[in-house]
């Protein structure tokens, strides 16, 4: 038989309660013990609802900042902070979250000749998606710290085999990241375009910074960083990952 425990504080008010199936297992945390629910063996709480069964969190200012939710139509598990979805769990165990930093953005134009022997930082201008809206201004700003996947690919063309090397980078606040460097008097006239690639696991602080630039060491100023809404030949995205 269950036993039902009561506490009260003297003066008739209930301020804890206790449902005891068996013996005592062990005491519960003074930080959690406002309800103990406990039995020597298979122990648990069932919320039983024909639609959507919840579990609320509030305090003064807000009786439902954070809230867990069954929803039976679609029998999805779904976690809420600050009274916004941020995961779901589906009917088929896929995860959801709708909050976490994403982020993928191209050149839609073209960057002609850029400027020798200087940083160019590489124009995105164009936003295919910016889930948490992270990025601006061609940059990327971390919102937490943590671990963040990101991938840059920039194309350009007419580039001149006067000049010693070219070379990319995607910096963050915390180091940059280099590129292949490219030697263009390797070619036997001025190379017509050439892609390059960074993809890097990088860590970042919330509120660290990331973008991209280019490097033209020397020679002509005639170097184009090529765009397009149809190809995406240059373009920037990440996403947190840990």
């Amino acid at each position: 038989m269950a036993l039902t425990k009561v506490i009260g504080d003297g003066t008739g008010d209930i301020t804890k309660l206790q449902i005891l199936n068996g013996s005592n297992v062990r005491a519960a945390s003074s930080d959690a013990d406002d309800l103990i629910v406990e039995g020597p063996a298979d122990c648990g709480i069932s919320i039983l609802s024909a639609t959507t069964g919840r579990i609320y969190f509030g305090d003064a200012a807000n009786d439902d900042a954070g809230s867990i939710r069954y929803v039976h139509s679609d029998d999805s598990m779904r976690f809420e902070t600050n009274d916004v979805e941020a995961m779901r769990i589906s009917s088929i165990g896929a995860v959801t979250k709708p909050l976490q930093p994403a982020f993928l953005a191209y050149a839609s134009g073209y960057q002609n000749n850029i400027a020798v022997g200087s940083d160019v930082t590489v124009v995105f201008d164009t936003e295919v998606f910016d889930q948490n809206s992270d990025f601006a201004s061609n940059t990327f700003t971390a919102p937490v710290t943590g671990r963040y996947q990101l991938q840059t690919t920039v194309r350009v063309q007419d580039m001149t085999n006067a000049s010693v090397y070219y070379y990319m980078q995607l910096v963050t606040s915390n180091r940059a990241y280099l590129s292949s460097i490219i030697d263009p008097r390797a070619f036997d006239a001025d190379p017509s375009y050439f892609t390059m690639h960074i993809t890097i696991l990088a860590d970042m602080d919330a509120s660290d910074t990331a973008f991209v630039r280019i490097v033209q060491h020397s020679g002509t100023q005639q170097t184009d960083i090529q765009g397009g809404s149809s190809e995406h030949s240059t373009h920037f995205s990440g996403y947190l990952v840990a």
